[in-house]
């Protein structure tokens, strides 16, 4: 289903927000990949209030830049710089892991 947001000045459609059905797993493959790799770093159980910003940026910036076989081998930061630019992507304080040391485990945070 889709829901769509309108500017209220120029009554413009400017997003399309998307989601899925409860346990409709197969609708949303790729946020079940992230949960998997979260969960790596941040097991069941234990609490993220202590979390900073940084703390969260930090482990997606080793979660996107873990290559998926879903993206033949690619990585979602180098999928999402093309598409939104780096400059972007380092604004919002996400960068690029090299794959030697890529960290998906409790030690990261």
């Amino acid at each position: 289903m889709k829901i769509s947001k309108f500017s209220h000045i120029t009554k413009e459609q400017r997003t399309k927000l998307f989601y899925c059905y409860s346990y409709s797993s197969y609708q949303k493959a790729e946020i079940e990949c992230n949960h998997k790799l979260i969960r790596y770093v941040i097991p069941k159980g234990r609490s993220i209030d202590s979390f900073t910003q940084d703390d969260l940026n930090l482990l997606f910036s080793h979660i996107n830049s873990y290559p998926r076989e879903s993206k033949y081998g690619r990585k979602p930061y180098d999928i999402t710089a093309m598409i939104i630019g780096e400059e972007t992507l380092k604004k919002i304080k996400i960068f690029r892991t090299e794959y030697k040391d890529l960290n998906l485990t409790t030690s990261l945070i």
